[in-house]
């Protein structure tokens, strides 16, 4: 009879016990699941963060490389300018090959105004696409919190074939 009195203590403690643990685990899965899908979050944030860098340094070397461009047609204008002052006080008595040096050097430093200004639009693109996926990482983890594992599969696997292999390819 004790025998039977303490299986019986031992059985309600054991349920009990199992009921505690059972809660206790399922707390621990909710708290897992909501730590992965933060570290998700904070994955995408970070990485936005580091493309939202990337797309600042663009920009500022575009805006850079534009001035520079702006120079280059300031001083070709101006070495024309020089070319055609000294034609007039020479009374336009310059040789035709003086004349074509004296051109081409204008037209060089143009064409390396336009070199540059073609660079900066470059640049400009490169910022552009780095803010887009900034923007594409940022919203993400927000865009699939209550799908999945195999949409959220998906998607990592797809943001990491546009932004990680085609980005860098390009």
């Amino acid at each position: 009879e004790a025998l039977e009195n303490w299986r019986e203590e031992r059985k309600s403690a054991d349920a009990e016990h199992n009921a505690s643990a059972l809660e206790s685990i399922a707390t621990l899965a909710a708290v897992t699941r909501a730590g992965e899908a933060l570290a998700e979050h904070a994955a995408g944030d970070l990485s936005a963060a580091d493309w939202y860098g990337r797309a600042k340094r663009e920009r500022r070397a575009a805006q850079w490389i534009r001035a520079g461009s702006l120079a280059a047609f300031i001083f070709a204008g101006a070495v024309g300018y020089f070319i055609v002052s000294e034609a007039i006080i020479n009374n336009f008595d310059l040789s035709v090959g003086d004349g074509v040096l004296r051109a081409s050097i204008a037209v060089v430093i143009g064409g390396f105004g336009a070199l540059l200004l073609r660079e900066s639009g470059r640049h400009f693109r490169e910022a552009d696409t780095a803010e887009d996926v900034a923007l594409s990482l940022k919203a993400l983890a927000p865009f699939y919190a209550n799908s999945d594992d195999e949409v959220r599969l998906s998607a990592r696997v797809q943001v990491g074939d546009a932004v990680l292999v085609k980005n860098v390819l390009s």
